[in-house]
């Protein structure tokens, strides 16, 4: 049986030689926020009593004895703040001695 279009497949390009042309790299992703350097803990900061592992978007984890940073007093259970890697979000306030 013969087909409508009895032409060869296309041929591969050679081997080690310049091949297809890449398609463009995607747009570089904007930097990361920097960690608050060592002398700026912000108005008030904490030291973590105990580890805390976020269990949610939008919540921050830490170590125990890790400063978290840069407090603000949401409500009287959970508090916003950062931790050393320079996320932020919220965790339990009673999961953190307060410093200043």
């Amino acid at each position: 049986m013969h087909s409508q279009n009895d032409s060869p497949p296309p041929a591969l390009p050679p081997r080690g030689g310049a091949g297809p042309i890449s398609p463009a790299a995607p747009p570089m992703a904007p930097p990361l926020p920097q960690a608050p350097a060592q002398n700026d803990m912000g108005e008030n900061y904490a030291v973590a009593l105990f580890e805390y592992v976020a269990a949610e978007e939008g919540e921050l984890s830490f170590e125990e004895g890790e400063y978290v940073t840069h407090i603000e007093f949401l409500s009287d259970d959970w508090w916003e703040g950062a931790n050393k890697h320079g996320e932020f979000g919220l965790f339990p306030s009673n999961f953190v001695k307060l410093q200043k």
